[in-house]
């Protein structure tokens, strides 16, 4: 394991720059890892204050999760996008999304983006304040 800061693009080819074959797939391509899998873990120590997680390539880490991972089909190879059935709040089903919706997985953003209307009732939902023409909240709370 190495620790470092930085940046490691797990996008696909298609929304690549010059469509050169990102690193994670040139991995699987030349078989440098175990499985076509990656895991992540983000972690905030909120005793310290200090920032963590980890990236595994070729597997997961069963450590920083409890049961079995369940895998979902892509619904589409340009972002990590799926399909969604529906947003639960507080172990309650909520009208976000009702009749299915298509998600993406993006480590490397932290907004929610949707049809307006919807998500100014989301972030509400969420205790999210207006700040600075963003919505903010506390992640501690999550």
């Amino acid at each position: 394991m190495i620790n470092l800061t930085a940046f490691l693009g797990m996008g696909w080819p298609a929304i690549a720059v010059d469509k050169v074959a990102p690193v994670f797939q040139n991995m699987v391509a030349q078989g440098l890892v175990a499985k076509p899998v990656f895991g992540f873990y983000l972690d905030r120590d909120d005793e310290t204050g200090e920032l963590g997680g980890e990236l595994i390539l070729g597997g997961t880490d069963p450590t920083h999760y409890i049961g079995s991972l369940e895998y979902v089909p892509l619904s589409e190879e340009t972002y990590w996008q799926f399909k969604m059935g529906g947003i639960t709040i507080n172990q309650q089903s909520s009208p976000y999304c009702s009749g299915g919706c298509n998600a993406i997985a993006d480590t490397g953003t932290s907004i929610i983006v949707g049809p307006s209307d919807e998500i100014k009732k989301l972030n509400t939902q969420l205790g999210a304040k207006m700040e600075e023409g963003a919505y903010v909240f506390d992640c501690s709370k999550l």
